[in-house]
């Protein structure tokens, strides 16, 4: 369907500017000039309506430079990882996401019994409704927040740092080692800000005994052999057999244990801690080395590597990672052989109760002493977790966008493609190499192809750069880091059981700055996806969402920029309603369906303790 220039000016403005942008071009499918088309998009994606759309920058002046920007955009996306089907961590086409009515994925009405009661049965879906009002109520003032850094927190008691130091100096630039003079200040923890650490060899051990486990997926038995210089393993696949892991231990082979965080709630609260400080997946694995020995090869990793020295010693060897592209890799290494390594540039061994922070690429090895095994645990973050993997997210749901709104752009590919496009048909090549040139029509061809890819990739860099767009590829990216994440912990996170009852002189907050996501891209809707329904086995869970009408948003927002302050249950702002009856019975409502979700600490205003 064409549409008129008056029906062009209802739609979203950034489509239009889209279509001043692109000249009439010479169609490399019909030989005839034609003019774009375009749907009322806005509609059918459900985008902000075009009076609340962002302005959109000029048109840039030269779209060259701007195809080049998109076609390297399209690369980086090219080369990402395959999409993965929704539920298994990847990202949803638009389209189907629009063409959902609109249903609540929980209900508020379902309740436990009480504190860790099982909820009663699941009621029919339904979106949480505000009560409308003509005129907005102004929205209260948050209590000053105090300074994160003044209160302990994972960062002062693991690194003995300041949150801004660590980030400043260490993050992502050099190693950092601190001391503690005991595994027990890990198991210890620090009551209300970070949970204990909740491991050993004897609770590796048990854990085998009474718990069918696997080789390559629980567990893996390796060592490294000095003759091959590469890490071998005993078996890769099977059952484990308690008898025969402890045996191979005293033969000298090494443990990597993977992640005891998912039979472990305080190893799983651990996360959860960090997590809230990166924003981020993350992650833990733990390994058991004999005396006098090496279990893995000199390698480097892809994540942020925070390594916890819990039994004996080991000393480890730390190299600057070989290459530039090295640095702060997406991808772990494959084995280096010790030769090709220089002089390590630190050499440090740890005791029992040391930490060492590692940044992605930082290559390192290590052996134990002579006398003793030693046992470290590793939390890992930031785990394609860059601005690539970010930008791949907003290529791959912007295409989809436009597919799903522009009949160009799903039209098949002309036959004649191969033929005439690709690094063989480029004329240098065919000249340097003596291939007899493209014809004349396949040349023109050609350039007409190139002309249309371009212009393409214009319409792509056009939407990528719109402030509402990046918006809402941000939020599509937080909604699948939410889908990762860990879950609440009952004995940690300090929620409130579903007995307690708020009122409106209650003070809430939040149980971690990342426990839930707003999402405000279809009109009229408020979308909460949250961990409440998630597992300790990463993707294993079904995400939680909570859909309310628009009017809720500001209070949700509200929360999520307040944390960690308590807030007055009163001092949730509902500017879109005037009758201050109506406010206050959504402000209750509010407040009881995030505490059904797990997500709430409340306290009561007589003695600022949790309510009961």
């Amino acid at each position: 369907m064409r549409l008129s220039a008056e029906e062009l000016k209802d739609a979203h403005p950034l489509f239009v500017t889209a279509q001043k942008a692109l000249p009439e071009r010479q169609s490399a499918r019909t030989g005839t000039r034609s003019t774009p088309r375009c749907t009322l998009w806005w509609q059918r994606r459900r985008l902000p309506s075009p009076a609340r759309a962002a302005k959109v920058p000029p048109t840039p002046p030269h779209l060259p430079k701007l195809c080049l920007f998109a076609l390297s955009l399209c690369a980086l996306h090219l080369r990402s990882h395959q999409r993965t089907p929704v539920g298994t961590g990847g990202i949803a086409p638009l389209p189907t996401q629009a063409r959902t009515r609109i249903y609540a994925m929980e209900n508020a009405a379902s309740r436990k019994n009480g504190e860790g009661g099982k909820r009663a049965g699941e009621a029919p879906p339904r979106t949480v409704m505000a009560k409308k009002a003509k005129a907005g109520a102004a929205a209260a003032l948050l209590e000053a927040a105090n300074d994160r850094d003044a209160r302990p927190n994972f960062f002062s008691w693991l690194l003995k740092t300041s949150r801004e130091v660590f980030f400043r100096k260490y993050f992502e630039k050099k190693h950092l080692v601190v001391s503690h003079g005991s595994c027990e200040y890990f198991s210890s923890g620090l009551p209300d800000v970070v949970p204990p650490v909740d491991w050993s060899t004897s609770r590796m051990i048990e854990h085998v005994k009474a718990h069918p486990s696997r080789y390559g997926t629980d567990l893996n038995v390796v060592r490294f052999d000095p003759k091959l210089k590469k890490r071998v393993s005993y078996r890769t696949e099977g059952l484990v057999d308690a008898a025969e892991l402890q045996a191979c231990m005293r033969d000298g082979w090494s443990v990597r244990f993977l992640r005891p965080n998912e039979f472990i709630e305080s190893n799983s609260a651990f996360i959860g801690c960090m997590e809230n400080e990166f924003n981020c997946y993350c992650g833990v694995n733990s390994y058991w080395t004999p005396a006098n020995s090496q279990g893995f090869a000199p390698h480097y990793d892809d994540v942020d590597v925070f390594l916890l020295q819990l039994e004996g010693e080991k000393r480890w060897c730390l190299y600057d990672p070989p290459e530039r592209v090295d640095v702060l890799t997406r991808h772990s290494s494959e084995d280096f052989a010790p030769e090709q390594l220089p002089t390590p540039k630190h050499a440090i061994t740890l005791k029992a109760g040391d930490v060492l922070y590692m940044p992605r690429g930082m290559v390192h090895q290590g052996k134990t002493a002579l006398k003793s095994h030693s046992l470290h645990i590793t939390f890992s973050a930031n785990q394609m977790n860059s601005w690539a993997d970010l930008m791949s997210c907003a290529v791959q749901y912007t295409v989809e966008t436009l597919a799903a709104n522009k009949l160009d752009w799903r039209r098949a590919l002309p036959r004649d493609v191969p033929q005439v496009m690709g690094a063989m048909n480029h004329p240098a090549f065919r000249q340097t190499h003596g291939l007899a040139p493209l014809s004349e029509n396949q040349q023109e061809r050609r350039a007409a192809l190139q002309t249309e890819l371009r212009e393409m990739a214009a319409e792509l860099t056009l939407l990528l750069t719109d402030e509402a767009n990046i918006d809402v590829c941000t939020d599509v990216y937080g909604k699948e880091t939410i889908r990762k994440l860990q879950p609440p912990s009952k004995a940690y996170s300090g929620a409130s059981p579903i007995s307690t009852k708020p009122s409106h002189t209650s003070r809430v907050r939040l149980i971690s700055r990342n426990c839930l996501r707003l999402l405000l891209n279809v009109p009229g809707e408020a979308r909460v996806y949250h961990i409440g329904r998630n597992s300790t086995v990463c993707l294993s869970g079904e995400m939680g969402e909570l859909r309310f009408e628009a009017d809720f948003a500001p209070a949700i927002a509200t929360l999520l920029s307040g944390y960690p302050k308590m807030i007055s249950v009163r001092a949730l702002p509902f500017p879109g309603i005037s009758d201050p009856e109506d406010v206050a019975e959504n402000q209750l409502l509010l407040v009881e369906t995030l505490r059904d979700a797990g997500l709430l600490r409340i306290e009561s205003s007589e003695n600022g303790s949790a309510s009961d």
